[in-house]
C-alpha cells in the first residue's frame, strides 16, 4: 500500500466576512494559518483521497469544482474522494449567509477551489509504501451533549439548568480515534476523528478593538493546536487531517482563556488536550492491513417545506407575546428560507472507505451523535471511524426524537442550515450501514 500527505496554506486576505455565527463577523487578524490537508491511499491501482479543509461546511458547488480538478489532474474519480469540513467557524470565507445578506469573497472562492484540489494532487504526486496502525482513547472534559429534556417535557438547545434538566436528547460519543501512517519507521501523518463542536475562537476583550463575538481572526480552531502540538512531537512534515465525527448536538467544555492565546480562547487549551489524547492513542495501535475498498451513494432526500399556516405558527411563536420578544435571527433563517429556497429534494453523499478491518464512514450535514455510535456499534468492521460535515451542505440531521411537539431544538428550526426531512438521518444510517456490509461481502 502506498500513501502520502499534503497541506496548503488557504489562509485569505484580512476583511472577509466568516460565516458560522449568528452575526456579521469580519476577520481582522490570523490567530491561525488554516488549511487544506489530503491524504491519498493507492493499491493496486485503487485510489482513495480524503482531504480536511478548515472551514464551518462545504457546499455542494465547491465540491464538483474541486472533485472535477482532481480527476483532471490524477485520473481519480470523485467518487474516490471525500472532503470533510472541519466546522471551523473563523475558517475559510467561501459560504454564504443570505439571512444576513452576507456573501463571500468570490475572488478568494476561486483560489480556494483550485489549493483544495491541489492539496490532493500535490499528495498523489509524493506516493510511497507505507504501513497503516489505529489507536483510540477516551476523553474527559472536552465534548457534551447541547440538546436536552427538561421537567416539563420540552426539548432545548443550550447549556441547561441543571436543577431542570433530566437528560441529554441522545448519548454522545467521547472516543478520539487515529489513523496513523508511517514510512521507514517514522510517522508521517494521521487521520483523527472526534466528535465536537469547532466553534471555540473568540475576540480578546484584553486586546485593543476586540470584543468577544464582535471581531475575531481566522483560525482552524482546535484542530489548528492539534496539529501544531503533534508537528512538536513527530517532526514539521508531520500532517494531520482533523476529521469532526457526528455532533450536532454536541458542544466543547467553557472556554478556557490562556495567557498566551492572541485569540484569549478556548480552542488552544481544548486543543492541546485532544492532542494528548492522540499521543495516548499511538502509544496502543494495531496494525491495520488488507484490501482498500471505496463505495458512495446519493441519496436523494425529502426538504421539509412549510405551509402558509405553518409558516404562520412559527413567526406567532419568534414573536412572542410582544414585538420586544422577537426573535430576530430565527425569524430572518425562517423567512429567507420559506421565500428562498425552490427545491423539495436534496442530493446528500455517503460514503465508506475501508482498509483491512477498518472502516471510515463518511456523512453528510450535522448529523447527530446518536447515529455515529450506532454506526460503530453495529459496523461490521472491528476499527471504525465516523465523520460529518463531508461532500457538501447537509445542515442539521437531527434524530425523529427531536422533531417531537415539545421540541424547541435551534437544530430544528426551518432554514438554510436545517431543512432535513424528520427520517433523514434513519435514511442516512440504513444506507451507509447497507454499503459497509456490501464491503464486508
Amino acid at each position: 500500500m502506498k500513501a502520502s500527505f499534503y497541506e496548503s496554506d488557504i489562509t485569505p486576505p484580512l476583511g472577509c466576512y466568516m460565516p458560522g455565527e449568528h452575526y456579521p463577523i469580519f476577520a481582522h487578524d490570523v490567530y491561525d494559518k488554516i488549511y487544506s490537508k489530503a491524504l491519498v491511499i493507492e493499491q493496486d491501482g485503487q485510489y482513495a483521497v480524503i482531504i480536511a479543509v478548515d472551514m464551518v461546511e462545504f457546499p455542494d458547488t465547491l465540491f464538483d469544482c474541486v472533485t472535477a480538478r482532481i480527476q483532471e489532474y490524477t485520473g481519480i474519480s470523485p467518487d474516490r474522494v471525500s472532503i470533510t469540513s472541519t466546522h471551523a467557524h473563523c475558517g475559510a470565507p467561501v459560504e454564504d449567509s443570505p439571512y444576513l445578506a452576507l456573501y463571500s469573497d468570490k475572488s478568494y472562492v476561486s483560489v480556494f477551489n483550485r489549493l483544495v484540489a491541489d492539496s490532493a494532487i500535490l499528495a498523489f504526486k509524493r506516493l510511497d509504501t507505507a504501513t497503516v496502525s489505529f489507536g483510540s482513547a477516551i476523553t474527559e472534559k472536552i465534548a457534551n451533549s447541547r440538546c436536552w429534556i427538561y421537567d416539563d417535557g420540552k426539548i432545548k438547545s443550550g447549556r441547561p439548568n441543571l436543577e431542570h434538566a433530566v437528560r441529554p436528547i441522545s448519548e454522545i460519543d467521547t472516543e478520539l480515534t487515529a489513523l496513523f501512517f508511517e514510512r521507514d519507521g517514522k510517522k508521517i501523518g494521521a487521520v483523527i476523528n472526534f466528535p465536537c463542536h469547532q466553534d471555540t475562537v473568540y475576540g480578546d476583550p484584553a486586546l485593543p478593538g476586540e470584543a468577544i463575538g464582535e471581531y475575531a481572526g481566522h483560525s482552524g480552531d482546535m484542530a489548528s493546536i492539534i496539529s501544531s502540538k503533534l508537528k512538536e512531537e513527530y517532526g514539521s512534515d508531520f500532517v494531520s487531517l482533523f476529521l469532526i465525527g457526528p455532533s450536532g448536538d454536541v458542544a466543547c467544555g467553557e472556554p478556557y482563556p490562556t495567557e498566551n492565546s492572541r485569540g484569549g480562547s478556548g480552542h488552544v487549551f481544548l486543543g492541546g488536550m485532544l492532542a494528548d489524547y492522540v499521543k495516548k492513542a499511538s502509544k496502543s495501535t494495531v496494525e491495520i492491513s488488507g484490501k482498500l475498498s471505496v463505495l458512495s451513494e446519493d441519496i436523494v432526500c425529502a426538504k421539509r417545506k412549510l405551509s402558509r399556516e405553518e409558516l404562520y405558527d412559527y413567526i406567532k411563536k419568534y414573536l412572542g407575546d410582544s414585538p420586544e420578544n422577537m426573535k430576530l435571527f430565527n425569524l430572518n433563517l425562517l423567512m429567507s428560507y420559506y421565500f428562498c429556497d425552490r427545491e423539495d429534494e436534496k442530493t446528500l453523499k455517503i460514503k465508506v472507505v475501508s482498509i483491512g478491518d477498518f472502516a471510515l464512514y463518511v456523512y453528510p450535514g450535522e448529523i447527530f451523535s446518536v447515529y455515529g455510535l450506532n454506526t460503530k456499534r453495529n459496523s461490521p468492521f472491528k476499527y471504525n471511524m465516523v465523520a460529518e460535515q463531508s461532500n457538501g451542505l447537509g445542515g442539521y440531521i437531527p434524530t425523529m426524537e427531536a422533531f417531537s411537539e415539545n421540541s424547541e431544538l435551534y437544530e430544528i428550526a426551518p432554514s438554510y442550515c436545517s431543512f432535513a426531512a424528520p427520517e433523514t438521518g434513519d435514511i442516512l444510517y440504513e444506507h451507509i450501514m447497507k454499503l459497509a456490509k456490501s464491503i464486508k461481502q
